[in-house]
């Protein structure tokens, strides 16, 4: 059984050219902020909530096969304490998410894929971002698949002196540009305009016979 597994501390969607016709697909709902989109999630996945992710697995409706945390983000019931709940101290080597995905690793059958994420945001400045992003190549050269979770993120509407309703079109030049630094995979809110740069960025490669 192949695994993959997808963070959704905010709504996570996929683009063309991703296949998971033979996978067991793992989903893990961390805390944070969620847009307004409903994710599609596989009927047989297997689902984990981390901590305040289970706020947002039972605000769709969704009930997790296992809970994880010591449970200091939740805004809801705890949950109830059984076979589907780890309860973690306060003090731990492993936060909560880490801990869902390793909940997930032990009911597959091992890792089978590796993403590089280069975590854009996470307590970095806008500076950083933009400096991180000029240098996502070279996470490539590792040989995995890279993953840019830019999408509506503060270094865009901070620059722009917006908001993240309003960052849509930042999002789309920046998209373009971790496309051209290698990403393979994008993390987005706004699906029908992501697949839209995608498909434009490989008409642009083809061309240009890169």
């Amino acid at each position: 059984m192949k695994m993959t597994i997808f963070f959704l501390s905010s709504v996570t969607a996929t683009l063309p050219g991703m296949d998971f016709h033979d996978a067991r697909t793992c989903v893990i709902f961390g805390a944070g902020d969620y847009y307004d989109e409903t994710p599609a999630i596989p009927d047989d996945a297997f689902v984990v909530a981390a901590d305040g992710g289970l706020d947002h697995a039972r605000a769709f409706g969704i009930d997790a096969d296992f809970v994880v945390g010591d449970f200091d983000s939740i805004t809801g019931d705890r949950p109830t304490q059984n076979d589907r709940t780890i309860a973690l101290p306060s003090e731990k080597d492993d936060p909560d998410l880490l801990s869902a995905l390793k909940i997930g690793w032990l009911r597959g059958e091992g890792v089978t894929q590796i993403v590089l994420d280069p975590g854009f945001g996470f307590s970095k400045t806008v500076e950083q971002n933009f400096h991180l992003l000029g240098e996502m190549h070279r996470l490539g050269e590792l040989g995995y698949p890279v993953l840019a979770g830019i999408s509506r993120k503060s270094m865009i509407y901070k620059t722009l002196d917006t908001t993240p309703d309003d960052a849509l079109a930042g999002t789309t030049a920046l998209h373009w540009e971790c496309l051209r630094q290698g990403a393979s995979i994008l993390r987005v809110h706004d699906t029908r305009e992501a697949a839209q740069i995608v498909a434009l960025y490989e008409r642009y490669e083809q061309s240009n016979d890169r």
